[in-house]
């Protein structure tokens, strides 16, 4: 596999200017980009993607934990968050858990290296206490009530809503 180190010998010029070229951060002059682009096609090379995201940051990468994704509830939610992060122009990956608590602490873990840039967990099976211990290396959203940790969280009041609902039932006088 070649290297930003053989782009740069090739094209003649130091790899800092390879990696400006490739990353357009910083001058380079347009000869030097056409000789530049013609040695990376002779090289046949490709900048690793995976690096280039970890050196800008994951930042714009949004994992949402779910247990399950044949539920009408987690579709829903999965395809409400997803339709935001378009708008935002954001990736967003899906992290299927099926409750394993090791899938889930693999995804905390990935939380931790900077592969998520942010989490979003429909559910989960691990303790929230220790998912609060994450948040200081990015933001996490837990969707359920959470009040006595301080851990961002978003939730609907399921009981206070069907209260709602059989009282207007019951008002209309359907049993």
């Amino acid at each position: 596999m070649k290297t930003i180190y053989d782009v740069a010998k090739a094209a003649g010029y130091a790899p800092s200017t390879v990696s400006k070229y490739l990353t357009h951060h910083g001058y380079v002059s347009q000869a030097a980009g056409k000789k530049i682009e013609q040695a990376m096609v002779d090289l046949d090379y490709h900048y690793n993607g995976l690096a280039r995201l970890l050196n800008e940051g994951a930042s714009s990468r949004l994992g949402i934990m779910v247990p399950y994704l044949d539920q009408p509830y987690f579709q829903e939610l999965v395809q409400s968050i997803m339709n935001v992060s378009v708008k935002q122009q954001r990736e967003v990956i899906i992290l299927p858990t099926n409750y394993d608590t090791s899938l889930e602490q693999l995804y905390l873990d990935r939380l931790e290296h900077q592969l998520i840039g942010q989490l979003i967990i429909t559910s989960h099976a691990l303790p929230l206490e220790q998912i609060a211990n994450y948040q200081k290396f990015a933001p996490i959203v837990v969707c359920e009530r959470s009040a006595h940790l301080p851990i961002r969280s978003v939730y609907n009041d399921r009981l206070g809503t069907f209260k709602q609902l059989f009282e207007k039932i019951k008002a209309a006088g359907q049993t």
